[in-house]
Order: C-alpha cells, then sequence, then structure tokens
C-alpha cells in the first residue's frame, strides 16, 4: 500500500429535510475540501449524495488536482434511503481500491457518513448489510468509519451499524452556524486519521473530544472580539 495516502468517502444526507440548509451545506463541504488540500500527504475523496436514491456527486478526485467547488451538484429533495447509499458507497469504494495495484492503493481509507435522519426508504439493504459490511472493512481493511446524525442517539444508531462510540456524534443541523461547526469537526477529524500513523488510527479519532475543542476555540474567539469590540467604544 501508498503510505501517506488517505481516501476519503464521504455519505452525505440531501433528503428534503437538509434543504433549509443547502447552501450551507455547499459552503461548509467546500470549505473542507480546500483545508484538507492543504493537509500534507496524497488523499482521493469520494462524495455520495443521497435522498430517496443514491448518487455519486464526486468521483475519486485527487484532492491536488481540485480547481472548483465540487460541491455545486449537492441538491435535497426526497426521503432517506441511508442503507442503500452506504451499501453502494461500500460496495463500490471496496471495488474501486481492488482495482487498484498494491502498491497504489491508499494506506488509510476514512468513510464518513452524516445525516439529520433516520432510515425511512431504503429498498436493496437493511441494518444488518450495513452493519455487516462496516465489521467486514473495519476487522479485515481497518477502514475508519464515521457517524455524525442529528435528531436522532447519534452513538446508538452508529454503534446499531457497527461504528466505534468514539467515531460517533450528535449533531444538529437547524442553522448555519451548526452546520458550520460540524464542518470543522469533521476537516479537525479527517486531519487527525491522515496524520495518524497506521498503528494508532483506531484512537485517532475521538470526535467528542475534537467537538469539545472545536467549542473551546469558538468560545475563545467569540471572547476576544466581545473584548476588542468594547475596547474600540
Amino acid at each position: 500500500m501508498k503510505d501517506n495516502y488517505t481516501h476519503i468517502c464521504i455519505v452525505l444526507d440531501a433528503s428534503g429535510s437538509m434543504e433549509i440548509v443547502e447552501s450551507d451545506t455547499k459552503g461548509s463541504f467546500n470549505t473542507f475540501i480546500k483545508e484538507q488540500q492543504n493537509v500534507p500527504g496524497e488523499a482521493t475523496l469520494d462524495i455520495y449524495q443521497f435522498a430517496d436514491t443514491s448518487k455519486k456527486i464526486v468521483d475519486f478526485v485527487n484532492l491536488s488536482q481540485l480547481q472548483k467547488n465540487l460541491m455545486d451538484y449537492y441538491r435535497c429533495d426526497g426521503r432517506t434511503a441511508l442503507n442503500d447509499a452506504v451499501c453502494q458507497a461500500i460496495d463500490e469504494t471496496g471495488k474501486k481500491l481492488a482495482s487498484m495495484r498494491e502498491e497504489e492503493r491508499p494506506s488509510k481509507v476514512l468513510f464518513v457518513i452524516l445525516t439529520d435522519g433516520e432510515e425511512n426508504a431504503s429498498r436493496s439493504f437493511t441494518n444488518r448489510d450495513v452493519k455487516k459490511r462496516i465489521q467486514h472493512q473495519t476487522d479485515v481493511y481497518k477502514w475508519g468509519f464515521v457517524f455524525l446524525g442529528a435528531n436522532q442517539d447519534a452513538f446508538a444508531t452508529g454503534q446499531e451499524m457497527g461504528i466505534a462510540s468514539s467515531m460517533c456524534l450528535n449533531i444538529n443541523t437547524d442553522s448555519a452556524a451548526e452546520v458550520q461547526r460540524t464542518g470543522r469537526i469533521l476537516g479537525r477529524a479527517a486531519t487527525n486519521y491522515r496524520a495518524a500513523a497506521p498503528s494508532v488510527m483506531e484512537s485517532a479519532i475521538n470526535l467528542s473530544a475534537i467537538a469539545d475543542e472545536v467549542d473551546a476555540e469558538e468560545n475563545k474567539s467569540n471572547s476576544t472580539t466581545k473584548k476588542k469590540t468594547r475596547k474600540g467604544k
């Protein structure tokens, strides 16, 4: 496998309930992509958006070669076929990596699932299918799986999928500020994962700790801004 090379696959909710923050989600993920371009090492990216069906809107793009906002294709409408989207993304990513020469394959794979609702529309795959795939890729190929969930118990849902609790986080998608916060947390998590040595990849991401760090930095920044404003008066 190729050292210092990470493939990132994002499965992103595009159901109707996400429409209110569609623009903010685009902006947040475009920022995430640009930030990852500045992280040392090679990285490729897949993004699947899903509602009633799943669609790949970014197809194995090398981050170093990006010259446009990839999230322009993101559109929200429909229900939440989460199981179908996750299984499709895992299967297609696995086939893509298997087709690559051993020396060209990424040494790390980070698989991110973000949804603001629970499964309600899948036709082809079940919860059991999702868990079976995630456990296989985690145990055999050491993929890292992250689950970010709103309007549910993300820890319970993620663990039902076979994802470690440290890699799960409750999020909020009700406002632009919350969507931006989620983007910052994901960016920090991806950076940590990419920088980690293979022997400690499983402990490279603790989403609750990362969220606390991001919130503390935001509070400090807001406090500094308020002090400067008072002095200006």
